[in-house]
């Protein structure tokens, strides 16, 4: 996809069919469009509870049992981590989790979805990852990880700490859901499950019988999360999409430049995933709520691109109230000046400043010792600031590139401004606010 203004994105016909705003009215303002969220179908069948029987109908880990070879119709189970789903994996959990009553059958892969399963598996959920046997999720094929520039020991499918990262706490089941055979134990395992996770094609699971149709009907309180690039309707329902190719679409690389430049794109970073988890993390997370007073499931269609819209929700009202398109803008920040990235002293060593009001202003002017150039009059309100951020920013770097960067963070926070290093990998590993947090941990 080519990248596209928010302005396009918003007003794409192809998108019209989804329920991407409404109109909303107030006492001070005519009625306008808003962005909606969350459109989801809440179609939820009559509560009846169904439970399937045999060892499949243990609710609690261990209910579902490791196998043997991979056969149509019957399921490997793996838990890589030697532990049952559940179990403490370090200082921050607890005897107890909300979620430890829920089994969740998961059949997405990469990132977005797998994401979602390994939070409610975090919060105690069972949590059964579904994988095809000559398909496996691809975030297990990116080769063995490297230790002191050596392959680790095992096979490269199970080594992976992407596939780890975002996997960890399952249960594991190779099956090939297009056997004949699988489907009298895909049914077991949706009768007796809470939640089922897909972020495939519109219509892949229902092709082979594991769609919300048949999911409610085998079990009427399952709770249904697809999450489909563009959602399950609509022109561009069938999309295959990577992250870049949803910001693209939706107009998040668009903004990503220098300012008075052309767009630069692509961040190369698949932030839509983590941002899509969110999204569909919560209102799973209200579903489940909702079900405990209800009794019913339902099915949330949650789209990926719909949900990159909504972190650049400020452009898009600024272009729906006064018809001002969105550029690149850098570093720069409409209401803070100085507001951006500085040289240090050093090789390639960096800091991150923002200036939030005039106070912090003063504040500055007073640490970099009042020169000529900061105790202009014409700078002491942001709103000047801002117009002449171009020759704010060059003054600033050349006195920052004077200093060291741990002298410069110190003297700015002790000042009252906002800053920080700019962190490479390396220096955030030994990071000993990290340290403090406990963030890193052994686990094996």
């Amino acid at each position: 996809a080519h990248p596209r203004r928010p302005a396009q994105a918003r007003g794409d016909a192809r998108l019209s069919g989804r329920p991407l705003a409404q109109h909303e009215r107030s006492r001070r303002f005519a009625a306008i469009r808003a962005p909606q969220v969350f459109p989801a179908d809440p179609a939820c069948a009559a509560w009846r509870r169904q439970r399937a029987g045999g060892a499949l109908a243990n609710r609690r880990p261990g209910g579902v049992r490791a196998g043997g070879r991979t056969a149509p119709g019957r399921a490997h189970v793996a838990n890589p981590h030697g532990t049952r789903p559940g179990s403490d994996r370090g200082a921050v959990m607890t005897n107890h989790r909300p979620l430890e009553h829920l089994r969740v059958l998961d059949f997405s892969w990469v990132w977005s979805g797998p994401l979602v399963t390994t939070m409610l598996a975090e919060f105690g959920a069972q949590v059964i990852k579904i994988e095809h046997g000559q398909r496996l999720d691809n975030s297990r094929l990116r080769g063995k990880p490297l230790r002191a520039g050596k392959p680790v020991d095992g096979p490269s499918i199970e080594t992976g700490p992407y596939f780890h990262q975002t996997n960890h706490d399952k249960l594991g089941i190779t099956i090939n859901l297009k056997s004949p055979e699988a489907h009298s134990l895909l049914d077991q395992l949706v009768g007796i499950s809470d939640i089922i996770v897909e972020n495939l094609s519109p219509g892949a699971l229902s092709r082979v019988g594991v769609g919300y149709e048949r999911a409610s009907a085998l079990n009427p309180r399952i709770l249904f999360l697809s999450m489909a690039a563009a959602g399950q309707t609509g022109p561009l329902s069938g999309l295959r999409a990577y992250a870049p190719i949803m910001s693209s679409y939706c107009g998040f690389e668009a903004l990503i430049g220098y300012s008075g430049a052309a767009s630069i794109g692509m961040m190369n970073f698949g932030y839509g995933d983590p941002n899509a988890a969110i999204h569909g993390l919560l209102p799973l997370l209200a579903a489940i709520y909702e079900r405990e007073a209800t009794g019913k499931g339902q099915h949330i269609d949650m789209s990926q691109i719909e949900a990159l819209l909504s972190v650049i929700a400020e452009p898009q009202i600024d272009f729906f109230m006064n018809g001002r398109e969105a550029a690149p803008t850098g570093n720069r920040h409409p209401g803070m000046a100085p507001h951006g990235i500085y040289p240090a002293a050093g090789e390639d060593r960096w800091v991150s400043i923002a200036v939030a009001d005039d106070a912090q202003w003063q504040s500055l002017v007073d640490l970099m010792g009042r020169p000529g150039w900061a105790i202009d009059a014409g700078l002491a309100h942001a709103a000047h600031r801002t117009r002449r951020w171009a020759a704010i920013d060059a003054a600033l770097a050349r006195w920052t590139a004077g200093r060291e960067q741990a002298q410069l963070v110190s003297s700015l926070r002790a000042a009252g401004i906002a800053c920080s290093p700019v962190q490479d990998i390396a220096a955030q590993w030994s990071d000993e606010h990290f340290a403090a947090r406990g963030i890193r941990q052994q686990t094996v």
